[in-house]
């Protein structure tokens, strides 16, 4: 008596087996199966090669790299709180904590239930906002409301 299911189970074993080897031929070939062999030998063109990257090397200079610009308007969506030492809040869809205070260019330096208080990185005069208001970083306007999104005029 044959058992069925070491059967079935050597049956998808042989046909598992036929699909890789089928696909292991097709990569062989053809490079890719999305792009033509041109499209694959114009990437190939003008990749790196691996000797250049070798080269490569992190002397940990980042004097070189620019500074990072402020954003132009500073959206705080959403106050979170709970305690002093325990808040979450999201500007400009980015999620600072009690933990996490600070980025690049801007530290929040007090948060209340109703307003946060931060210094922008270019300059130590702190700024209050409430939340769903927006701070214009290039004339200190505080805006009621997302300033980051940009109404259409109606259509005629």
């Amino acid at each position: 008596m044959i058992n069925l299911p070491i059967l079935k189970t050597a049956y998808c074993i042989r046909s598992i087996s036929r699909i890789f080897t089928i696909g292991l031929l097709i990569s062989l070939v053809y490079p890719s199966m999305m792009m033509t062999t041109e499209e694959v030998s114009i990437l190939n063109s003008i990749a790196p090669s691996a000797e250049s990257l070798l080269d490569i090397t992190d002397d940990g200079d980042d004097a070189s790299f620019a500074p990072t610009l402020v954003p132009d308007i500073l959206f705080l969506s959403a106050i979170l709180y709970f305690q002093p030492t325990h808040w979450t809040v999201w500007i400009n869809d980015k999620i600072y904590t009690d933990d996490n205070n600070e980025d690049e260019f801007l530290k929040l330096t007090k948060v209340t239930q109703h307003i946060v208080e931060l210094e922008l990185k270019d300059c130590k005069k702190p700024t209050k906002i409430r939340a769903n208001q927006s701070l214009v970083t290039s004339g200190k306007r505080i805006v009621d409301g997302d300033a980051r999104v940009k109404i259409r005029p109606a259509q005629p």
